[in-house]
């Protein structure tokens, strides 16, 4: 099968470079992720890539955030139900990586709360399967702290 990117993406990413670099965070092994982002930049795409970041992952005993979340589910303010935000491995990456201006996700719950609670900027890229309640969350009420994408152009 062959593999298709949206519109755009090369470009985008090539320019977000510009303006101090990207890194990619996955769920995936990092080696299919490397081959992709060669296949869409060329052979050195000059993107570093962090795996196994277990976003998914929901650790009712963790308390990584120090008290300033009661219990395992949070309602971001202004979000439109609680959700848990206990996900200590997508943490810990992130806290890995140092000064992160944005983080670009296609799914809220998985790849931008946990950012969003870090006080770090986040982006909605808006796809076809993307909840309304996200689009909402994401549109000019998110103001300059949550942004939404529709294409990379």
């Amino acid at each position: 099968m062959n593999l298709v990117f949206q519109p755009g993406a090369g470009e985008f990413i090539e320019e977000v470079k510009r303006h101090g670099g990207a890194v990619v965070v996955t769920n995936s092994d990092t080696a299919d992720v490397e081959a992709e982002l060669k296949e869409l930049l060329g052979s050195q795409p000059g993107v570093q890539v962090k795996g196994n970041a277990k976003k998914f992952v929901v650790d009712q005993n963790w308390d990584g955030w120090r008290g300033r979340m009661p219990s395992s589910w949070i309602q971001p303010e202004g979000y439109p139900q609680a959700v848990p935000l206990q996900r200590s491995f997508y943490f810990e990456v992130l806290s890995g990586l140092g000064a992160i201006k944005l983080v670009l996700g296609d799914l809220s719950e998985l790849d931008l709360l946990v950012p969003q609670m870090m006080g770090i900027k986040t982006a909605l890229k808006w796809t076809d399967y993307t909840p309304h309640l996200e689009l909402e969350y994401y549109g000019p009420q998110g103001g300059s702290r949550r942004v939404l994408i529709e294409n990379y152009f």
